[in-house]
């Protein structure tokens, strides 16, 4: 059986982190982001949802400057959030997400592991 842990609680104190917008289209605020760790984009523009495998390489060759506490912003197209999700998880057996709570108007920290 695969089961998902999710911890929305915060770890221990962690070496300095990225945070990894994974699609960027223009129009949206990631400030509060930037207070988890340094702010870089993984896909900007235009993103083709068709070249699936393209893209989980490229996010895999980014990813190779990555850390185990790095963070993932998932914005923008759902296949290109499916690509960093997968690429960030072959790397590193986990994925750790930040998701904007609208009511507060500020991100959170979700860590998601699979035991498989």
């Amino acid at each position: 059986m695969n089961d998902v842990t999710v911890d929305n609680k915060p770890s221990e104190a962690r070496p300095v982190a990225t945070v990894w917008i994974v699609h960027d289209k223009g129009g949206l605020d990631f400030k509060d982001a930037a207070r988890f760790g340094t702010v870089r984009r993984l896909f900007e523009g235009r993103f083709n949802p068709f070249l699936g495998r393209a893209a989980v390489r490229e996010a895999a060759e980014k990813f190779e400057q990555a850390g185990p506490h790095d963070w993932l912003v998932l914005s923008g197209n759902s296949m290109a959030n499916v690509a960093a999700a997968l690429a960030f998880y072959r790397r590193f057996n986990r994925v750790n997400a930040l998701v904007f709570d609208a009511l507060t108007r500020r991100y959170e920290m979700t860590e998601m592991a699979w035991d498989v």
